[in-house]
């Protein structure tokens, strides 16, 4: 009798990891790694919501190679030692077959190491540090956003030909979270500026604690200082409570605005209201007002049958869904979701997308996306601003990413 039971446990045991086989071998994993909490988490529940609509439509036309989609999420909250726990988890236990990670450099250049260690294909969504693609750059490692030196150059140029174009000798102050992000956004900003515009003169520059919010003394101090314009790398609900209270200390009444890292998009004006000054420009990578085209009108469609929503989406949301169309791009080229087939297959491929053709770098994984600017105006019946239309630029990054030759030379230096 125990020899019967005995055979029968083992022949359920069978079928059930067999069953468990099957199911793994249909589905493709993608690890999402973002800061979902905390002052980072603003934009990146519609990222991952962008994913997931991109993997509707595919796996509606077949999936990945027959494969149905299944997200792993995990909040990092921001902090690089929980992406690489998280990536590493992800990996080892999950069996993930991608990882899309790196809301933020320095978690970005976490996840790019793991990325490295256990040679697993890793999107970076928005770590724009140069590092990514050159001194820590990997061949399992791709980027989306654009990098740190294509946004500090067109903030110089903006601030510095169009904001303060009629101003001589303005005066400039700089404020930041001292974080990898807004460190590689410094040089290149400041010798843009100088360059344009060497009579500008830069009257302070705090590196406030990363996820900052307390912004009262670094306000008091901006006064002092009588600045024309401010320029703000910080990012996330540092950014909404540095608006709020340079509104409520009387600093936009003195000084213009330019914030960096995508303060234009819709879920940062509605948490800013009518603390976002009026003339204060800010960039995104999406908006309702541009580019308005066929493309554009399908995906909003999308993502209001997706979300049950009657709002625009994120500026982010559009992102994370071609994204995720590029993976899946890749897979068909190659045949196979195989790693190694499916990097190669990225490797110089473009998409078509509501902005125009973009295509993944060849030697360094750059993505050749770009970024809208405009300053934000007041519109009646709306308690936040939007984006002037009339003033909106759009910028590519091709322009200012490194040539191969550069990239090389990079690499060289640090012995890499």
């Amino acid at each position: 009798m125990k020899k019967w039971i005995s055979t029968v446990f083992i022949g359920l045991c069978l079928i059930f990891f067999t069953q468990v086989q099957s199911q793994a071998a249909d589905t493709f994993k993608i690890g999402v790694v973002y800061p979902l909490s905390g002052a980072m988490a603003l934009p990146c529940k519609s990222i991952l919501t962008g994913h997931k609509i991109a993997a509707d439509e595919i796996m509606k036309a077949g999936g990945f190679q027959g494969k149905k989609v299944e997200f792993l999420v995990r909040d990092d909250a921001g902090n690089p030692e929980l992406t690489t726990r998280y990536c590493r988890e992800l990996i080892t236990r999950e069996k993930v077959d991608w990882i899309f990670t790196g809301y933020g450099s320095a978690v970005a250049l976490a996840g790019a190491a793991v990325a490295k260690q256990f040679k697993t294909p890793t999107f970076i969504f928005g770590g724009k540090t140069e590092k990514v693609t050159t001194e820590e750059w990997n061949k399992y490692t791709f980027r989306y956003q654009v990098t740190s030196t294509a946004e500090a150059r067109a903030a110089a140029d903006i601030l510095g030909n169009v904001m303060l174009k009629d101003k001589k000798d303005a005066r400039v102050f700089w404020i930041a979270w001292d974080y990898e992000y807004s460190r590689s956004f410094y040089d290149p900003f400041v010798e843009r500026l100088k360059k344009i515009r060497p009579d500008i003169k830069i009257v302070g520059e705090p590196w406030t604690r990363t996820g900052e919010t307390d912004y009262g003394p670094f306000i008091s101090y901006a006064l002092t200082t009588k600045p024309d314009a401010v320029i703000s790398t910080i990012w996330g609900g540092g950014c909404v409570s540095l608006l709020k209270q340079g509104q409520s200390q009387g600093l936009w009444d003195q000084a213009m605005l330019i914030n960096t890292a995508e303060p234009a998009s819709i879920e940062y004006r509605k948490a800013f209201g009518k603390s976002m000054p009026v003339g204060g420009w800010g960039n995104t990578y999406d908006d309702s007002c541009w580019p308005q085209n066929e493309g554009q009108k399908i995906f909003y469609k999308a993502w209001y049958d997706f979300t049950g929503e009657n709002e625009p989406p994120s500026g982010m949301a559009s992102s994370g869904y071609y994204i995720t169309y590029m993976v899946a791009n890749a897979i068909e080229k190659a045949g196979t979701d195989e790693t190694m087939a499916v990097i190669k297959a990225l490797e110089g491929m473009s998409i078509d997308t509501y902005w125009g053709r973009f295509t993944i770098r060849d030697f360094d994984h750059q993505v050749t996306s770009g970024q809208i600017w405009a300053p934000m105006i007041e519109e009646p019946g709306l308690d936040y601003l939007v984006l002037d239309k009339s003033k909106l630029v759009y910028v590519p990054c091709d322009k200012d990413l490194y040539t191969k030759e550069e990239w090389d030379a990079i690499r060289k230096a640090a012995k890499k």
